[in-house]
């Protein structure tokens, strides 16, 4: 894990959309009011995060962003964001899985290590992801992220200690919890993503030089109808 990270990540694929700026141990995150805020709106955020640290963009190592799946208006303005930024200012990006964030961010309230973040995609269905989360290997992917019934979610790949599940999905489907209880260990109602879940993969990806160019630097959909 590199000491010295100086990123700004940018998720903007769930209503709680952010943006957090690192500067080595220098942390700024700045909430927006809005999951379909205009690109404008966010390089004001950009700003702000970025002068609460006393970053210099010619000293970045690279740009962050959730790619998805989520909001497709908000992945849109993400990875918009993200290729401006690496394209001016010729740095690498990190392309984070939005629900490998939310699964990271869920487990630094749990003990539980593996995951089931959830999300809502309209239209009757849901995104899920399964992860293993631990402080050797942040996230690990167990199943890739895909669009799904809630009827088709059955979490029959138990660990022993059962799942830990978080995310709009879950909330927004209760029969879900009644179907999956017997291998559900904890139920975090409550989590929310933040850009800062992002950095912190974007810093892990990074040092490993698990990066794209600005050309690869693009939304994971998922569903292949995009309309709002």
């Amino acid at each position: 894990m590199p000491e010295s990270f100086k990123c700004i990540a940018v998720e903007t694929a769930t209503e709680n959309c952010s943006i957090a700026v690192s500067n080595n141990n220098d942390l700024s995150v700045v909430q927006l009011s809005s999951p379909k805020e205009s690109a404008s709106e966010v390089y004001v955020a950009i700003q702000k995060a970025i002068d609460d640290v006393q970053l210099s963009l010619d000293d970045l190592d690279c740009i962050a962003y959730g790619s998805g799946p989520g909001s497709f208006t908000g992945v849109r303005v993400a990875a918009g964001v993200a290729q401006g930024l690496a394209y001016s200012l010729g740095l690498p990006v990190c392309r984070v899985s939005t629900l490998a964030a939310l699964a990271y961010k869920a487990k630094t309230a749990s003990e539980y290590d593996y995951v089931a973040p959830c999300l809502v995609a309209r239209m009757g269905e849901c995104y899920l992801g399964l992860y293993h989360c631990s402080i050797q290997d942040p996230v690990r992917v167990i199943k890739n992220d895909s669009l799904m019934t809630p009827e088709e979610i059955i979490l029959d790949e138990a660990p022993p200690e059962g799942w830990l599940v978080a995310g709009s999905g879950w909330n927004a489907f209760p029969d879900l919890l009644d179907t999956n209880s017997s291998r559900i260990a904890e139920y975090l109602p409550d989590i929310s993503l933040d850009a800062s879940a992002v950095l912190q993969l974007a810093k892990c990806d990074f040092a490993l030089g698990n990066t794209v160019t600005v050309f690869d630097a693009i939304p994971n959909y998922i569903r292949n109808k995009v309309t709002s």
